[in-house]
């Protein structure tokens, strides 16, 4: 996402919070393209998908994974968002976190399983405890919004910073946003002018592999 969108959607997410509405007011989130590009592409290349079916059926977290995006893209296989699903779900029970990660995404969007929001911030903060930045900033929006959980803007503060600490370009802008306005935390234009400069120098690169 480019910063000058960020920069847009900061300004709408602090302006709707700090008139005291919630109901339509949404962050931003990194969405289901996030979780398709989560797994390296098997393309039409059914034999691929094979191989690694039979990895995943043997156990393997990261094989389940990755067939579960593959169904979730098409990849070797027909889309079928149930299987998807079903994949992720064994894959995330392994604790692997990108797994819940993207299990957070599909309750949240309701792709392959009914809408609910309370799921899906179980699945971020599963993720986020093990330092998988998307989720941490996708939680830090739901408690914003207080969508599945009690809206608590510190505690949107709070997963921002973590995964602003991560190097997360669109988490930095908004904790920027959050510190200029005061919104979560006390307000520091200092603490907002660090922040969004992180966010300038960090924009393109990928995040730290730990907190």
């Amino acid at each position: 996402m480019r910063i000058s969108v960020i920069l847009v959607l900061v300004a709408g997410v602090v302006a709707v919070s700090c008139a005291g509405g919630s109901d339509d007011a949404e962050s931003p989130k990194h969405p289901i393209e996030s979780v398709a590009a989560s797994a390296p592409a098997l393309g039409d290349d059914a034999a691929l998908f094979a191989q690694n079916l039979e990895k995943a059926t043997a156990g393997d977290a990261l094989a389940q994974h990755n067939a579960g995006v593959a169904y979730l893209r098409g990849d070797g296989v027909g889309k079928n968002l149930s299987e998807a699903v079903t994949w992720l779900q064994l894959a995330a029970g392994q604790g692997a976190p990108q797994s819940q990660f993207s299990l957070g995404v599909l309750y949240e969007d309701g792709r392959g399983v009914k809408r609910d929001a309370t799921a899906a911030a179980g699945w971020y903060q599963a993720a986020a405890e093990q330092g998988h930045a998307d989720a941490q900033f996708n939680l830090g929006g739901l408690y914003l919004n207080g969508a599945g959980v009690a809206r608590n803007e510190a505690r949107a503060a709070y997963w921002y910073r973590r995964a602003a600490t991560r190097g997360l370009t669109d988490a930095q802008f908004l904790l920027g946003g959050m510190y200029r306005a005061g919104l979560g935390v006390k307000r520091d234009e200092a603490a907002a002018a660090y922040w969004f400069q992180q966010a300038a120098r960090s924009e393109g690169k990928a995040p730290d592999a730990k907190d």
